[in-house]
Parts: C-alpha cells; sequence; structure tokens
C-alpha cells in the first residue's frame, strides 16, 4: 500500500511537470490550498523542498536510482528498521 502511494505521488507529480498552461496551474494552485484548509494539518504531509526545480530534480534523481537498481525490498527495509530501533533502545 505505502508503494501504492509513493507511485501516485510520483505519477502526480509527473503529470504537473508537464502542466504549459499557467491559468491550469493557478487553479490547480488554488485547489491544493483549500484542500490543505480542510484537512488537519496533522495530516498534511512534510515537503522539503522549496522549488517545482528542486521537486523536478528530486524526482529525476529517483528515476537514475531505480534505473541503476539502488532499491530497496520491503523485506530488506524492514530489517534495516528493525536494526536502527535495535540500536536506539540500546
Amino acid at each position: 500500500m505505502l508503494m501504492d502511494l509513493q507511485t501516485q505521488k510520483l505519477n502526480l507529480i509527473e503529470e504537473v511537470l508537464h502542466i504549459e498552461n499557467s491559468a491550469l496551474l493557478s487553479q490547480l494552485s488554488h485547489f491544493v490550498e483549500l484542500l490543505k484548509h480542510q484537512l488537519p494539518e496533522d495530516d498534511l504531509p512534510v515537503m522539503p523542498f522549496r522549488s517545482a526545480e528542486e521537486i523536478k530534480a528530486r524526482y529525476e534523481q529517483s528515476l537514475r536510482e531505480l534505473e541503476s537498481g539502488a532499491t530497496y525490498s520491503q523485506e530488506e527495509v524492514v530489517a534495516m528498521t528493525q536494526k536502527w530501533r535495535n540500536r536506539e533502545s540500546a
């Protein structure tokens, strides 16, 4: 399910990056602002990027990492998480 969410986010970012119509982008931005006011603040994701250029650069970096095989399986991530938790509790 987490991977599906990440895939949806990347697909949405890709769609936005291909929009060339400034009026459409303005409407989309307005819609996002409306949604943010409807959701409790705790539900909003942290967005560490500051600009569209940074988002695009991170997206492209992610694609290069994916193509080069610099990924982890779910099992590997779970094992790493357990290892980190064990280190923190020690």
